[in-house]
């Protein structure tokens, strides 16, 4: 990690931001832009130019304001802790150089505008600060590459073991090999992830991990295979009644100590860059920190079109080398960008943010995949039925989208 000049704050209102940006500094707020999307509230401050006086004369806060307004690329940064769930937004616009804008809605209706050097000035902080201090390499149980629906059952298998393990503690009970019912780690699946409940791990991933919400679908029962050959769960029966259960082999009793005792928090990452008149998705991203590891999860599209999840487990170094390296070809991506289409007056109104080579001691083993995850870009759909900005279903009668604002074509 590198040693970065400490960012710039600044902090407005909520409620002023698209008149100080629109009125005041004459910049049309555009597709990307946190201020597109915000839900506004309060009341707008009565004299915008002595408010922030000082602002407006600090060519530090005017070039951060143009960013923040027109981005040609945006990152999303989702949090889920101990606080509940938080979310920040990073802005790039490369016609002002490698500076990268954090903005973030405060709970006391202000926004905090934090100004980066460039990219790996905000990852350099964020490593500090959320990162698992772990400098050793940990053994990966998972395949480098698994189908999106193993990937889930793998994750409540973790949180099975918690669940169980939990329970036998209240109940002062010992079971010398541990052990879930299956029609119980069935129905617990479909009971977590209609939750949403970041406390444990398989809806913490949904929850934060941006887009991972549009791949869910219906669990194959043959994605258990790859549990099995894994040693992740062994099918089995309870005797004497012969119900059928699942004992936890040795990578679902190690994974599940290992986020039983030392995993507190999780993080998501999409990145967007601008293309067309919209952005597509380039990377998107998981990170779950422990004692042991920071295990990061990329979504990546396979060739039927599927979603394969890489799952690494990483050291604090290996974890900062791999952002770097995504977030790199990202911010480098050279794409056709038309003129971005402006919010109309101030910023539409929406919901609130949700909350290959063999391993070796410095590095893990990682197949061969592109520098930038093929992630489905957001394409125009026919007018009136999908928004060609972000892809949300509109109303047959709708004139603007109800999830971006952006007017229907």
């Amino acid at each position: 990690m590198g040693t970065h000049q400490e960012p710039s704050v600044f902090i407005i209102k909520q409620a002023d931001a698209p008149a100080l940006l629109q009125k005041e500094l004459g910049l049309e707020i555009t597709g990307g832009s946190l201020f597109y999307t915000i839900r506004q509230g309060g009341a707008v401050s009565s004299n915008l130019k002595k408010t922030y006086a000082s602002l407006l004369a600090d060519p530090e806060f005017l070039r951060a304001a143009r960013i923040l307004a027109q981005p040609d690329l945006y990152v999303t940064v989702r949090a889920a802790g101990v606080k509940g769930l938080s979310e920040l937004r990073l802005h790039r616009k490369k016609g002002e150089g490698t500076y990268v804008v954090a903005a973030e809605a405060m709970e006391d209706g202000r926004i905090a505008i934090s100004v980066f050097d460039d990219y790996r000035a905000y990852l350099d902080r964020w490593v500090k600060e959320s990162a698992s201090p772990a400098d050793e390499t940990a053994v990966n149980y998972l395949p480098p590459k698994i189908r999106f629906g193993e990937f889930l059952l793998a994750l409540h298998a973790i949180d099975s073991f918690r669940r169980v393990s939990y329970r036998n503690m209240l109940d002062h009970a010992f079971m010398e090999r541990t052990y879930i019912k299956t029609a119980e780690f069935t129905q617990s699946m479909a009971d977590s992830i209609r939750s949403l409940d970041i406390r444990w791990l398989l809806p913490a991933f949904l929850a934060v991990t941006p887009g991972a919400e549009e791949c869910l679908a219906k669990i194959d029962p043959k994605d258990l295979a790859v549990l099995m050959e894994q040693d992740f769960l062994v099918p089995s029966k309870l005797s004497p009644s012969g119900e059928d259960i699942l004992y936890f082999g040795e990578a679902g009793q190690l994974m599940g100590v290992e986020f039983l005792r030392s995993w507190f928090s999780s993080f998501g990452f999409e990145i967007q860059v601008a293309e067309g008149t919209g952005f597509a998705a380039a990377e998107r991203l998981f990170i779950a920190p422990t004692f042991l590891s920071n295990h990061l999860v990329r979504l990546e599209t396979a060739e039927d079109g599927g979603i394969m999840v890489n799952h690494q487990a990483y050291t604090t170094d290996q974890l900062m080398q791999k952002l770097g390296e995504l977030f790199g070809a990202a911010f480098a991506a050279e794409r056709p960008v038309a003129a971005p289409t402006a919010a109309s007056g101030a910023a539409a109104p929406s919901e609130s943010p949700s909350p290959a080579a063999e391993a070796s001691p410095e590095k893990p083993a990682e197949e061969a995949a592109p520098a930038q995850a093929k992630i489905p870009p957001v394409t125009p759909a026919p007018a009136g039925r999908f928004c060609w900005n972000c892809g949300h279903k509109l109303s047959d009668n709708a004139a603007f989208c109800a999830n971006c604002g952006a007017k229907i074509k």
